[in-house]
C-alpha cells in the first residue's frame, strides 16, 4: 500500500456525482486534498473515461503543469474499500485509452508499426469508421481522408 505524502488531486472528466464521492473519499482517506484546478502542486489526475474526454489531461501529459501522475479514478474508490491509499502503478491510465485510430496511406511495415503502438498505448486500431477518433495520414487527402473529415462532423 502506498503512504500519502500529502497527494494534492485533480479530476478530469469525473460526473457531478463522481465527483462529490471522490472528494469524501478523499477526506476519509486523509493525506491528501482534492483541488478542482490543475496547478503545479497537482501531484494526481484522476482520469474517468477515454483520456480525450477530459479537458485536462493535455495539459497534464505535456508537462505544463509539473509532473503528474495519471491514474483511473477507480484508484480513489479502491483505496477507500482498502482503508488506505494503494499504489498508483495499479492505476495507471495508459495513454492512448479509449482512443480508436486508423491509418492511410500506410505502406504494411508502417502500418503495423502504428497498429502495436496504438495497442501498446491501450489504443485500439482498427479500419475506418464513425468510431475512429484519430486517423493516422501521410497526407491530408484521398478517400479516407475524406470520409474521416465527414465522420469528424457529427451534429
Amino acid at each position: 500500500m502506498s503512504e500519502s505524502r500529502g497527494f494534492v488531486l485533480c479530476g478530469t472528466a469525473l460526473r457531478p456525482g463522481q465527483l462529490a464521492e471522490v472528494k469524501r473519499l478523499v477526506i476519509q482517506l486523509g493525506g491528501a486534498t482534492y483541488d478542482g484546478r490543475l496547478t503545479m502542486a497537482t501531484t494526481h489526475l484522476l482520469v474517468e473515461g477515454p483520456v480525450n474526454q477530459g479537458e485536462k489531461y493535455p495539459t497534464a501529459v505535456s508537462g505544463a503543469a509539473g509532473s503528474i501522475i495519471l491514474v483511473d479514478s477507480k484508484w480513489v474508490f479502491a483505496s477507500a474499500a482498502e482503508g488506505a491509499w494503494l499504489p498508483e502503478s495499479d492505476f495507471a491510465v495508459p495513454p492512448l485509452r479509449g482512443l480508436v485510430v486508423a491509418s492511410t496511406g500506410l505502406n504494411e511495415t508502417a502500418r503495423l508499426a502504428a497498429q502495436e503502438a496504438v495497442e501498446k498505448g491501450g489504443g485500439t486500431f482498427q479500419d475506418l469508421s464513425r468510431e475512429t477518433t484519430h486517423l493516422l495520414a501521410l497526407e491530408a487527402r484521398g478517400d479516407e481522408y475524406g470520409r474521416a473529415v465527414q465522420y469528424g462532423k457529427r451534429e
